[in-house]
């Protein structure tokens, strides 16, 4: 019996050294400020994930301390951004993003998000400091690119900020592979010693 007990106690150690640290399931957001501005790339790590934002259209990237620009049209003192593309160096689920600003919305103006043929289509953005949820929490590879596209619907000047974005990390099945590895033979042995 206590043999069992400290086999059930050496399991659970190892289940919570393998899992301890990750950021497996767990929601990470990732920051945006004034420091992000004029850079053509940008990459941030949180909890060992890493995100990278790149090819910003027309440009480079532009932010202040209302988070970055994530489309603007002309007429701002920032500059004008349509398109860019995020990626994931682990695989992830969009969960959020917090609008910093916005500027001369008139409801008409959408923030498309699109992998593949998953898409989410962002509109009537709520007021700043305000979460709200991807409209489509779709899931993506790691490696895998969003494409993220503003339309100003024919309305003028428009601008969207974001001071922050959250995702969830999902496990990947070499980490599930891994414990498997590590507690089948442990298994197979005690069945075997019992008999």
């Amino acid at each position: 019996m206590r043999k069992r007990k400290s086999r059930a106690l050496f399991f659970l150690v190892v289940l919570l050294g393998l899992f301890e640290g990750h950021a497996y399931a767990n929601l990470v957001t990732f920051s945006f400020s004034a420091a992000d501005a004029g850079q053509s790339t940008l990459v941030k790590s949180v909890d060992g994930l890493t995100m990278t934002l790149s090819n910003p259209m027309p440009g480079n990237f532009d932010a202040d301390s209302d988070g970055l620009v994530v489309f603007a049209t002309s007429g701002f003192t920032l500059d004008a951004i349509s398109s860019f593309e995020i990626e994931f160096s682990m695989p992830v689920s969009l969960v959020s993003y917090r609008v910093g600003f916005t500027g001369n919305l008139e409801l008409a103006e959408t923030i498309t998000l699109s992998a593949g043929s998953a898409t989410s289509v962002e509109s009537e953005f709520d007021e700043t400091g305000t979460a709200d949820l991807f409209m489509n929490q779709f899931s993506v590879a790691a490696g895998q690119r969003i494409l993220v596209t503003g339309n100003d619907g024919g309305t003028g000047t428009d601008l969207v900020q974001w001071d922050q974005i959250t995702v969830q990390a999902i496990p990947e099945p070499s980490a599930f592979l891994l414990l498997a590895m590590i507690v089948v033979p442990f298994g197979i042995v005690s069945i075997m010693k019992r008999r």
